[in-house]
């Protein structure tokens, strides 16, 4: 029981002071996207978190969105860290995207490589999938049909919640 509650309040925690990627991104490791690794948050290294450490890192999360030192947090400051954090996770699926795609380890991207990332994807599987005539092309007709379809399908994951705006 002293457990469960150790980690309810640790969530609690986490949840109110506003963990975000950059704060933590070196110490990350694994687990919920949003929850610094161990090591980060004991940033004495004695095998325990204190609320002090939890404190500490959180003003340094802040302090770094604090890019005019006032104390205080602006919507331009937040609007700041939060493009950063984009970057930053913007950057790192690049170079997933880069690792798992460039076959010939050049750094570039071939067409034919990035074609490699569309498996069944690709136009001849659209075309069969839409091409009702059996033409082996698409007519506005058969466009507006598919683009119906697609329509209906969002429509009816919006009801069931899985397309919301």
């Amino acid at each position: 029981m002293k457990k469960n509650m150790v980690l309810a309040t640790l969530a609690a925690t986490l949840t109110v002071i506003g963990f975000s990627s950059s704060a933590y991104a070196d110490g990350h490791k694994g687990g919920h996207r949003n929850m610094p690794s161990f090591e980060t948050l004991d940033a004495n290294a004695d095998g325990q978190v204190t609320q002090d450490e939890f404190t500490a890192l959180a003003r340094t999360r802040f302090d770094t969105a604090d890019t005019n030192s006032d104390g205080l947090l602006s919507a331009e400051e937040m609007s700041a860290m939060s493009s950063q954090d984009m970057k930053k996770r913007h950057e790192k699926r690049l170079k997933k995207m880069m690792r798992k795609l460039d076959k010939n380890e050049d750094g570039q991207i071939s067409f034919e490589e990035m074609q490699s990332m569309r498996k069944g994807k690709s136009a001849e599987r659209m075309i069969e999938r839409f091409d009702d005539n059996d033409d082996g092309q698409i007519s506005a007709e058969e466009y507006a049909k598919m683009e119906n379809k697609m329509q209906k399908r969002k429509g009816k994951n919006k009801e069931h919640g899985k397309d919301k705006d």
